[in-house]
């Protein structure tokens, strides 16, 4: 969310710089280390999932020996004995967690950090407004900018690169340099798909109406395809997981 309102930011000190399309390269500079993190925590939780099938309760951490007393005696009393817990985390839980390991985040958070970008465009919006523009130059620029790219391609954009980041969160070489190069790759995807979906608006809502809704639609489908998408495979990777 704070990368999304400081890219907006660095967008806003471009334009006024006067720099040239360059500007969206560096603006969108914050999310480079997003991705970088994203990785990170994506990786730590494979990690989790894996180290399940060994887990230890003997190993397991308490502050308090008290507490330690306080869980085991709980565990024994829900599982019947410490060894009945250990086979369930080891294999029913640890199954049913990894057939839904992909990284879920709910559609209304994507919407909630496509605020900063949206907001940013009715700078422009309202600046017409005020000119008196014609009305239909108005609404081509709202809804096919404003609308269009600034909220549906933006989440089509975060969700793409959330999925393909966990697709790529396991780094490939070892090292650190070929680590945060992998996550560069990673922001270079991002910065084309936002960049495409830049240079389409601009032409559609600057030629008519009729072409802005055109590219309202196309992204709005394509927003909710990346989400329908995904969760209809992960629902039939359950129902295969249950039955198989």
């Amino acid at each position: 969310m704070l990368g999304s309102y400081f890219a907006s930011l660095l967008f806003f000190l471009a334009e006024v710089l006067n720099v040239n399309q360059a500007y969206i390269m560096v603006a969108l500079l914050p999310v480079l280390p997003m991705v970088h993190i994203l990785r990170w925590n994506i990786r730590e939780k494979f990690k989790l999932l894996s180290d399940l099938k060994d887990f230890d309760l003997e190993q397991a951490f308490c502050r308090t020996e008290f507490d330690r007393n306080f869980v085991h005696g709980a565990i024994e009393k829900w599982y019947g004995s410490k060894d009945a817990f250990m086979r369930y985390v080891r294999g029913p839980l640890r199954e049913e967690l990894m057939v839904q390991q992909s990284t879920y985040v709910p559609f209304g958070y994507f919407l909630l950090v496509s605020t900063a970008t949206f907001s940013a465009s009715m700078n422009t919006t309202t600046g017409m407004i005020k000119a008196k523009t014609p009305v239909d130059c108005i609404l081509s620029e709202f809804l096919g900018h404003g609308v269009g790219f600034y909220v549906f391609w933006f989440v089509s954009c975060l969700k793409i690169s959330l999925s393909l980041t966990e697709q790529i969160a396991i780094p490939w070489c070892r090292g650190y340099v070929m680590n945060w190069l992998q996550s560069f790759l990673m922001f270079l995807v991002f910065v084309a798909l936002y960049a495409t979906g830049f240079y389409v608006s601009s032409v559609a809502y600057q030629h008519s109406l009729e072409a802005s809704l055109i590219w309202l639609a196309f992204s709005f489908l394509c927003c909710i395809m990346c989400f329908c998408v995904p969760r209809c495979v992960d629902g039939m990777r359950r129902i295969l997981g249950r039955v198989l």
